[in-house]
């Protein structure tokens, strides 16, 4: 939808970066910050590391706040920076239906072992590996933070 109302090239010059869905977040694809910092972003995790910034912390939120922390500098409510910028906090309608383009997905060659995969200097084959058995089994032990952003909540078998 951005690309057809082309605000894309508003977004992207006002300095967002677009990146693909990837797990490229954490090694810091789209800009790491510095050690200790601290950053906003749109994307769907939050855990230590996440950043490609082993001890800064993360503020995960909307795309309106994004845009309204990068007019400030500093954490801010979208609606309050509209109001003091004097523009109207738009009222978002969610559209009847999403207009999907897979043109650039490609999919799987019919016969994979047959494509040639380029890489630079810089990146190295995978290392050959055995195949895994049937089954793993062993004991696990989680540890888990005490604080609330470091438990997984998902798993009703783990306690807080």
């Amino acid at each position: 939808m951005a690309a057809k109302e082309s605000s894309v090239a508003t977004l992207v010059g006002a300095g967002a970066r677009i990146l693909e869905t990837a797990c490229g977040f954490c090694i810091g694809a789209g800009q790491a910050p510095p050690s200790g910092g601290v950053s906003v972003r749109t994307n769907n995790r939050n855990f230590e590391g996440r950043s490609g910034t082993k001890d800064a912390g993360i503020f995960l939120v909307s795309a309106e706040t994004a845009a309204a922390c990068a007019l400030k500098g500093e954490m801010a409510d979208p609606r309050d920076v509209a109001a003091e910028l004097r523009i109207a906090y738009p009222e978002v309608k969610v559209p009847k239906k999403f207009h999907i383009d897979d043109s650039m997905v490609l999919p799987p060659a019919a016969e994979g072992a047959a494509v040639e995969v380029r890489r630079g200097p810089n990146i190295g084959k995978p290392p050959e590996s055995a195949p895994l058995p049937e089954a793993i089994r062993g004991a696990v032990t989680l540890k888990v933070g005490d604080q609330d952003h470091h438990r997984p909540t998902s798993c009703p078998r783990v306690r807080g």
